[in-house]
């Protein structure tokens, strides 16, 4: 079998498949889409002062954080389901943390 039809199938039957994922990642994928936009627009001029102790803004952060729960949701699927469906859970939590950091961003301009 070759091993990219193994991979879209696991990857079907993981994301799309599966209700419950598909509502997570689709709403994760649309909320991250809502973060960008606000960070693209209103928060990367270079007026706007956003804190980044390590470098790393927080939708870069956000986005390094979604590829890997989306991996490791993929990589776990058939042993655990309740192991994707906490992660992909996570990531509808950062984003809503960094939602409320972006409001706080341009609710207190410097």
């Amino acid at each position: 079998m070759n091993i990219f039809a193994t991979a879209y199938t696991k990857i079907k039957s993981t994301f799309i498949e599966d209700k419950f994922n598909k509502i997570l990642l689709i709403s994760t994928f649309l909320f991250s889409l809502i973060i960008w936009l606000i960070w693209r627009i209103y928060l990367s001029s270079p007026h706007v002062y956003a804190y980044n102790g390590f470098g790393v803004y927080p939708v870069q952060y956000l986005a390094v954080i979604i590829v890997l729960n989306l991996f490791i949701a993929y990589s776990s699927y058939e042993d655990d389901r309740e192991i994707g469906y906490l992660l992909l859970s996570s990531n509808l939590f950062v984003c809503s943390l960094i939602f409320i950091l972006e409001i706080f961003y341009l609710t207190h301009p410097i």
